[in-house]
């Protein structure tokens, strides 16, 4: 079964399975994408039993345990690394791809113009392909892991390309387009027989690119400026104060250099905003609170007993247990182990110096170990106190599951048990000191960003003041070349001639300097902005 497992995900990239695990047919499983049941040695075909644990799967949403009945059946979904399919070579693609890059996805660009498909455009992608959009189902194999993004030129790209995702499986399906190009794809394609149930599928993107429901914001001037500041500092972050945003937003803007995206005027800005919340972090030493849960776990066993040379099980691959290994790959120690009832969803979590551990065998390597922290989503205890081999030596166990994994009556055994209630409360203390320090440090940050964009303006207006100074110097010596030679003059009067233009384009545009200095806030933009148009000629 587990060759056939890994055969369909690694050509579909994706594959659900359920066994039943209790009743007279306990062991049987079913793998969904290909409609096949595996028996366990000497178990004769049971139909009933296959029906029942055939819509038990297909009904299942998540990973676990099912119950039906008396019946229990454990629903797992493998999937391989998901693909990413822009379909479409332009400049929006260019960030898609970065993003997709970053964030993990195999990265797949096609475009029916060769030059836009190149190494040199789009190093970040791990294919590139070129050909008409009408070929996509012959040059992408179908993948149930697939992301597409369609970003053509036209409508006659965007109805091809979804004429080929809507015949096959596909993740998310997203499409960009004005609200003619989308109106123009959506009667083609019922028309062509799809259904609205099919379209509904892509709606919200449908929706969002006809300028309806479209979840954004607009921030301008000033309240932009402090906005970007609070976003980097982490007062808008799930995790209040979360040092990582800070990263991510320089990613970001490393990202939009590399695509010419930023003027002048937005690296300054960004430069200010990084230094600014470095100087509010230091300052107020808000990382000195940790809220995360996981952080908390290592800071916890740190202080219970030393981990160097020290033997650790995580038990759990989610979130939890990944962060939990990140903050355990810093310690000193012996031996990490990894214990997951997937192989495959462990390796996401694992770097090299860690060793897999098979969920059947968690006891077997409990009497190696000086820590165990338990984070599955088992609806059932995994770790019983009468399960428990014989251990002679001092050990700590931390739960960070919801409902416990491991028994507490293990704590009578001699063994400290720390769960997550405890760790909650701490995080709970914590997160109200680093509340109490943010909202101390944002008049900092506040007075920082309003600077920023002071600064911003200020040069904005001084570049246009010379700009227009050049333009009535430049106006003056046009003029002068023009009438010296229509005019016979001496050269007294020609430096006469020259001086008296010079002098009168000057006063101009004195007026509009002054008044632009003068003027304040909106006012001074508007104006600015008006100002920059007349130099234009538009």
């Amino acid at each position: 079964m587990y060759q056939t497992i890994y055969d369909v995900v690694e050509k579909r990239g994706r594959v659900k399975t359920g066994i039943l695990l209790n009743g007279e047919d306990a062991g049987l499983k079913y793998l969904l994408e290909e409609s096949s049941f595996f028996y366990p040695k000497r178990a004769e075909r049971n139909k009933e039993a296959e029906e029942f644990l055939k819509a038990s799967v297909e009904a299942a949403v998540e990973t676990g345990v099912v119950k039906n009945g008396d019946r229990e059946i454990f629903v797992e979904t493998y999937e391989k690394n998901p693909r990413l399919i822009i379909l479409g070579g332009g400049h929006v693609s260019l960030p898609v791809a970065e993003i997709g890059r970053m964030l993990g996805f195999h990265v797949t660009v096609m475009d029916d113009r060769e030059e836009f498909v190149t190494e040199e455009r789009f190093p970040m992608a791990d294919e590139r392909i070129f050909g008409d959009f009408d070929t996509l189902s012959d040059r992408i194999p179908p993948y149930e892991n697939a992301y597409y993004v369609v970003v053509t030129r036209g409508h006659l790209g965007d109805s091809a390309c979804a004429r080929a995702i809507l015949k096959r499986p596909f993740a998310y399906f997203g499409m960009i387009g004005s609200r003619t190009k989308v109106r123009i794809t959506r009667e083609k394609l019922l028309k062509e027989g799809f259904t609205e149930e099919q379209l509904d599928q892509i709606r919200k993107l449908f929706l969002a690119a006809a300028g309806k429901a479209v979840p954004l914001f607009l921030k301008t001037g000033v309240t932009a400026a402090c906005y970007l500041f609070e976003v980097a500092a982490g007062y808008h972050s799930m995790v209040l104060g979360e040092d990582q945003i800070l990263g991510q937003v320089q990613s970001c803007y490393q990202m939009a250099n590399q695509c010419q995206a930023c003027r002048k005027q937005l690296h300054r800005m960004f430069q200010s905003c990084f230094a600014a919340v470095k100087q509010l972090k230091t300052a107020y030493k808000i990382s000195e609170h940790p809220i995360s849960i996981a952080y908390l776990a290592v800071k916890n066993i740190r202080n219970a007993m030393s981990l160097r040379n020290a033997s650790v099980l995580v038990i759990g691959s989610g979130e939890m247990a990944a962060l939990m290994l990140q903050y355990l790959q810093e310690e000193e120690l012996s031996a990490l182990y990894v214990c997951s009832r997937s192989r495959y969803k462990a390796r996401q979590v694992m770097s090299v110096a860690m060793e897999y551990i098979p969920f059947s065998k968690r006891y077997e390597v409990l009497p190696y170990c000086d820590v165990i922290c338990s984070m599955t989503a088992s609806p059932h205890r995994i770790l019983r106190r009468e399960d428990m081999p014989p251990i002679d030596r001092k050990q700590l166990y931390v739960d960070l599951a919801m409902p416990r994994d491991i028994d507490p009556q293990l704590a009578q055994r001699g063994r400290v048990v720390i769960d997550i209630d405890h760790l909650q409360r701490e995080a709970d203390e914590q997160l109200e000191q680093r509340r109490a320090l943010l909202q101390k440090a944002h008049a900092m940050l506040e007075t920082a960003a309003q600077e920023a964009y002071a600064s911003l303006h200020s040069q904005e207006v001084d570049h246009l003041i010379q700009s227009l100074q050049q333009r009535s110097e430049q106006m003056a010596a046009d003029t002068y070349a023009l009438l010296q030679t229509r005019l016979q003059l001496s050269p007294h009067e020609q430096q006469v001639l020259k001086k008296v233009l010079h002098t009168s384009f000057l006063r101009m545009v004195k007026e509009p300097m002054l008044a632009l200095k003068k003027a304040k806030g909106q006012d001074q933009q508007l104006y600015a902005r008006l100002l920059e148009t007349m130099l234009k000629g538009d």
